[in-house]
């Protein structure tokens, strides 16, 4: 039991020294911000990171696509804007809308 007292102890902000308390404020902004951008069910994924760093893995899983994926996207948003012309009879609403 003493030996679990030891370790809390560290965790107390009395003991923390200038460079881990501005660390501990950093990370609680950043988990704060990350925490407030993402909707209820990315939310539900995150809840219960202690990190900004540990929030952020999980969010790079949840929504990095593999590269294959990337690339088809790519070439497909590449090919549109090759595509992409204006007619002489068009108007300019018209050519936007198409964009």
């Amino acid at each position: 039991m003493a030996q679990k007292l030891q370790a809390l102890r560290a965790f107390f902000p009395s003991d923390w020294t200038d460079a881990k308390e501005q660390a501990s404020v950093g990370n609680a902004r950043a988990l704060s911000a990350i925490f407030n951008g993402v909707d209820l069910n990315v939310f539900k994924l995150l809840n219960s990171c202690s990190s900004a760093k540990e929030a952020w893995k999980i969010l790079e899983v949840a929504y990095e696509s593999t590269t294959k994926v990337k690339i088809s996207r790519l070439q497909l948003v590449t090919s549109k804007f090759e595509a992409l012309k204006m007619s002489e009879d068009e108007s300019v609403l018209d050519y936007k809308r198409e964009f």
